[in-house]
């Protein structure tokens, strides 16, 4: 393959293809992403929540009863400012576009995801729900039944149930007969690969990502937000000198210089990000 000129634009692709199919628990939250924001790190904004209904009884001599179709919205801080930024030389530069990909998109990557999934568990453990003892972590997988009881009495819906386990309780879980036969479920390679088998009403997956200290966390994908907002394009920059792109509720931007007080081309890739617990009563700690 003939060696290809590295742009921002290659950069931002790459980096957004990585970062999607790498993702786990941020794949499984409320997303939003807006390109055009002209805010900065610490601004709070507004974001809409799909809209809900009831179901009406039907009585032909009335007819249909209208609702409104009025979106939800809530509020988040955009408190996070995500950065990588890194120096090539003139050689790394013309690397092959797999070579530049595997030696330097996905460690970016991968080092952004670690942030996101981070801030994301992190949103999701400020419920006020929990079940189990703090300090032993379950080793009884039967445990998320109780988990599904919690939300189960806040009604809330069955599908798109998640439980994102420390390393130890999903060892713990793994050694279980039940998870040992794993129906490996999922969108993505990043979730597959850290789920542990659907049981008892969720998608189990082990994180590396758990704040620390922190313990493992039951919900639906309604319970939490991860929002992000790509910092305006810096003045005067010429377009091919900065991309900012978006895939699927994720986005960053890409932003190209030369020091040529070090002979280098220089990359910074951002990203504004603002996590949300949304609504508490949709999450349940598993203390250990």
């Amino acid at each position: 393959m003939a060696n290809t000129l590295i742009t921002p634009n290659i950069v931002a692709r790459m980096v957004l293809d990585n970062l999607y199919e790498q993702a786990q628990v941020a794949q499984l939250v409320h997303r939003d992403f807006e390109a055009d924001f002209a805010g900065k790190q610490g601004d709070t904004i507004t974001v809409r929540k799909p809209a809900t209904f009831v179901a009406d009884r039907f009585d032909r001599a009335n007819g249909i009863q209208l609702q409104d179709a009025t979106e939800g919205s809530f509020t988040v801080s955009l408190n996070t400012l995500l950065d990588v930024s890194f120096a090539l030389t003139t050689e790394e530069m013309t690397l092959e576009i797999d070579s530049w990909e595997r030696r330097f998109a996905v460690p970016a990557a991968e080092a952004i995801l670690e942030a996101i999934e981070g801030d994301v568990i992190g949103a999701l453990l400020t419920t006020t729900n929990s079940i189990g003892t703090d300090g032993t972590p379950p080793d009884d997988p039967t445990i998320l039944i109780d988990a599904g009881k919690v939300l189960d009495d806040n009604r809330v819906p069955r599908g798109e149930r998640v439980a994102a386990l420390t390393t130890t309780v999903a060892a713990n879980f793994t050694k279980d007969p039940l998870f040992h036969q794993a129906d490996q479920r999922g969108d993505t390679e990043g979730i597959r690969e850290a789920t542990i088998g659907r049981k008892f009403g969720f998608d189990n997956m082990s994180t590396t990502n758990m704040p620390a200290g922190g313990d493992s966390v039951a919900f639906h994908r309604s319970a939490a937000a991860c929002v992000f907002r790509t910092p305006e394009k810096p003045a005067g920059l010429a377009s091919e000198l900065y991309s900012v792109m978006a895939y699927k509720g994720f986005g960053l931007r890409v932003v190209q210089s030369y020091n040529n007080r070090l002979k280098q081309d220089e990359f910074s890739i951002d990203c504004l990000l603002g996590t949300q617990l949304i609504d508490e009563d949709r999450a349940v700690k598993i203390l250990g």
